[in-house]
């Protein structure tokens, strides 16, 4: 799956995939004449998401298509489906249902999760309330203990790591062709504050 092709293509692709692949039907107990009609939901930094429905049963899901990685990763879907299992006990993250990490699957691999409805906080507008809720949910989900075998990312030194994450990704957004002259001062600004 190319990132660059318009959006058209990316949901044709969907669509196909979700119609064409049987171990993902079964895992969504969609019936054989179930037609899977995806619908784009939105994307972030690693994947674009889909939000389709199961005819026969009602339920919604997601289908997320990986298309980077994370620097530590060399498998992101499988670690963000790993992750969603080792979450699962705070009740406040999708339950994960399938995985596709194979070379067929769309993009860098793909995951699918149940849906949960909502909406996008707008800082700028917050509600009364739903900051108190968005961390209350954090937290649960932070206060999950993990087994040691747990795949989940451990750094050794967290706040150096993430630092020099952000700073590799701020290399890659000024070589972006996003790049915007405001932000880049602020960010240059930043970096030499924290490195200090």
């Amino acid at each position: 799956m190319d990132e660059k092709q318009g959006s058209g293509g990316l949901l044709e692709q969907a669509a196909a995939y979700l119609q064409g692949n049987a171990e993902l039907r079964a895992a969504v107990g969609a019936c054989a004449g179930d037609v899977l009609e995806p619908q784009r939901l939105g994307e972030g930094e690693h994947n674009l998401n889909y939000r389709f429905r199961v005819p026969s049963t009602g339920a919604y899901y997601v289908l997320r298509v990986n298309v980077a990685a994370q620097p530590f990763h060399d498998n992101q879907i499988a670690y963000e489906f790993a992750a969603l299992q080792a979450l699962a006990p705070s009740g406040c993250t999708p339950a994960p249902v399938f995985l596709d990490d194979t070379p067929a699957a769309l993009g860098k691999g793909v995951l699918v999760e149940e849906f949960l409805p909502g909406a996008e906080l707008d800082f700028d507008n917050l509600q009364p309330g739903q900051l108190n809720c968005a961390v209350r949910l954090m937290a649960d989900v932070h206060a999950v203990p993990v087994a040691p075998d747990c795949p989940l990312h451990r750094p050794a030194d967290p706040l150096s790591e993430l630092f020099a994450e952000c700073v590799e990704r701020f290399r890659l957004y000024r070589a972006s062709a996003f790049e915007d002259a405001r932000i880049t001062r602020w960010g240059e600004r930043f970096i030499a504050a924290a490195g200090d």
